[in-house]
């Protein structure tokens, strides 16, 4: 060989990258069949079309438009995703993504996939989230918000890693957040990719102001790291009130917006211990900057939402060398969402029907549908004295829950609520239902337009409200039983009680249980709802001659 060819050999060799690997989940795709990964053999099963109407457009794409739909055979909104023309391959692999990821935490979810017999378009049906504008939400979030929705989405992400796949498009566009409900969806799987050790991966991923620096010098061996990296980016331009904190006019500009932050010689570094070479066009642009501290971006308008917690989170995913950052899973340990992670180990210890404080409570199951806490003075494990519930989902979602029977009083409980708040309170809104020691001049109004599954609105006069600080719950007979929503009036957030008398609703939950033995055990939790509005209505008329006032003796509300 003459010293020519040595030369190319070498130079080669020099300009060819390190492999990086995953941190976690590196082997994930390696350790399932091939038909979990293998999505160009992927065989599609269409569903009907004609199940699905149109009703308005919410938005468009790069490679689809999605509209506000109906699917007539269930009578529930949907969202319907066309696709347009692209490779068969990327439809594909959205699909077999997505049904991979089907039912995982805070996943959008696939109902269905159809196609126009005429155009042999297809489209996505998913389901339907309430989704509020980013742009809007983001400037009313406390920092307990923003800390609960971070947690949300690493709980997405760290599912998703854990299946083998990476998003490569985590931006506020593609995080829904129902912020009545407190639901948050990570959407658009149409970037999104299976992970394998040592390949090379598109760099032309991610939308620009969310690129990880990996993307920008055009490093190929990237992996679940990438997403960190977006999200840390929302993160500061949340706490920050900077949309987006990152603002590069293109992708070139992109990465000097970040080194002006992170430092050029941290990039430097970066770049030398991945062999990676810049792109000589930065030469002019990229210029010398030192790393900025984080506290420089606080001012007087966002200093709320910002702690030392907050930016030591922020400095640990927000980082030029991908295996330096958190991983999802680290990232969900850290003290700035410790808050979150008490709140949840209280609210799933309790819908297990175990008091917070007890040895025994096991945090490590998965929570219900429903965040529940019972008064730790109860005496009894079947009969809570007082719950608590911080978050109400809709009966769609209770109904499409694992649970398979309404066997246990914590869960009928749930759906004795849902049936209080949706079908009694504006059925029976009369002065005497709505009493505080017997004071008639308690008048709370419930705001209209309140859909099944909402928490409804309460609205007292400011001398009602004055009125009731004084109250004492204690007051309230034993035998009665309280549920208690946490709701926000304007600002002031209020406790809403309704006393009920669980010897009356266990007799009529009995009764259901007799007459619709299938049903109950299937969880129809519409016939359920249905038979208690009919069995309330029945006592309360004196058609089944019961001298007794029904299920619902009282409900009131009170200031927290």
């Amino acid at each position: 060989m003459d010293g020519k060819n040595v030369e190319i050999l070498i130079t080669s060799v020099e300009m060819m990258s390190v492999v990086s690997r995953a941190q976690v989940y590196a082997d994930v795709n390696l350790q399932k069949p091939r038909e979990y990964w293998d999505y160009e053999a992927h065989t599609i099963e269409w569903g009907d079309i004609d199940n699905y109407h149109l009703i308005r457009k919410l938005g468009r794409g790069k490679y689809s438009e999605v509209f506000e739909g109906m699917d007539m055979s269930k009578g529930e909104c949907v969202v319907i995703k066309i696709l347009k023309p692209v490779k068969k391959k990327k439809i594909k692999r959205e699909i077999k993504i997505l049904e991979n990821l089907r039912n995982g935490v805070n996943v959008i979810s696939l109902r269905d996939v159809v196609k126009d017999p005429m155009s042999r378009t297809p489209a996505l049906i998913f389901e339907y989230v309430n989704n509020a504008d980013f742009k809007q939400l983001y400037q009313t979030l406390s920092d307990y918000d923003i800390r609960y929705y971070m947690y949300e989405l690493l709980k997405a992400l760290d599912f998703s890693h854990s299946m083998g796949i990476m998003h490569r498009d985590v931006k506020p566009h593609n995080v829904m957040i129902d912020h009545k409900a407190r639901k948050l969806r990570l959407i658009d799987w149409g970037l999104a990719e299976f992970y394998h050790p040592e390949e090379e991966y598109n760099v032309r991923v991610a939308s620009r102001y969310f690129k990880g620096p990996e993307l920008l010098v055009d490093y190929h061996y990237y992996d679940y790291s990438l997403d960190m990296w977006s999200l840390g980016c929302m993160l500061a331009s949340m706490i920050f009130r900077k949309e987006p904190f990152f603002h590069g006019h293109d992708n070139y500009d992109q990465l000097v917006r970040i080194a002006k932050v992170l430092g050029t010689d941290e990039l430097h570094e970066y770049m030398k211990k991945y062999s990676i070479d810049l792109d000589p066009r930065f030469n002019d642009i990229l210029g010398r900057h030192s790393r900025k501290r984080w506290e420089r971006f606080v001012h007087s308008e966002n200093q709320h939402l910002v702690s030392p917690e907050a930016l030591d989170f922020l400095d640990k995913v927000l980082r030029y060398d991908h295996q330096q950052r958190l991983t999802a899973k680290e990232a969900m340990e850290h003290p700035y969402l410790f808050p979150i992670r008490e709140q949840e180990k209280e609210n799933w210890a309790a819908t297990r029907g175990v008091h917070s404080g007890s040895a025994t409570a096991d945090t490590g199951a998965e929570p219900m549908l429903y965040d529940v806490r019972y008064d730790a003075t109860s005496t009894s494990n079947t009969s809570p004295s007082v719950a608590q519930i911080t978050r109400l989902k809709s009966l769609v979602d209770v109904c499409q829950s694992k649970e398979t029977s309404f066997a246990s009083i914590p869960l009928s409980f749930k759906m004795l609520f849902n049936w209080l708040i949706n079908h009694f309170l504006p059925l029976y809104n009369s002065a005497n239902m709505y009493t505080i020691d017997q004071r008639s001049s308690w008048r709370p109004y419930i705001l209209p337009r309140c859909t099944f599954g909402e928490q409804y609105c309460l609205v007292p006069t400011k001398a009602a409200r004055d009125s009731v600080l004084s109250f004492n719950l204690s007051k309230i007979e034993e035998i009665q039983r309280f549920r208690t929503v946490l709701c926000r009036t304007h600002g002031t957030v209020a406790r809403f009680h309704i006393t009920v008398d669980v010897t009356r609703f266990m007799q009529i939950f009995q009764s259901f249980h007799n007459l619709y033995p299938d049903e109950a055990d299937g969880f129809d939790g519409k016939s359920m709802i249905r038979h208690l509005v009919t069995q309330d209505a029945q006592i309360r008329t004196g058609q089944l001659h019961n001298n007794e006032c029904g299920i619902v003796h009282r409900a009131l509300v009170v200031k927290a």
